[in-house]
């Protein structure tokens, strides 16, 4: 699982097009949607994906968020938000 290094200051996000989430009772605190898809970043730094078909745009963020050095893979654990 991938998610923002724990030394970033998520506003770095809004710097890739990433916006605040307006979603007072979820755990959501970034969003970044795409035609059918979206990525969220949520209060504990962790990187999700809501994808419907490929695209490019995503492989193409998340690239410029590695290459940034803004995120890391951790080890997998199950999503306590579904």
């Amino acid at each position: 699982m991938l998610k923002i290094k724990d030394n970033v200051d998520l506003k770095e996000l809004e710097k890739f097009g990433f916006e605040k989430a307006n979603k007072p009772n979820e755990h959501v605190i970034y969003i970044k949607k795409y035609s059918n898809n979206s990525i969220y970043f949520y209060d504990d730094k962790e990187m999700y994906f809501e994808m419907d078909e490929y695209d490019e745009n995503i492989v193409n963020d998340l690239y410029d968020l590695i290459k940034a050095d803004l995120v890391e893979k951790v080890e997998e654990k199950e999503n306590k938000y579904e």
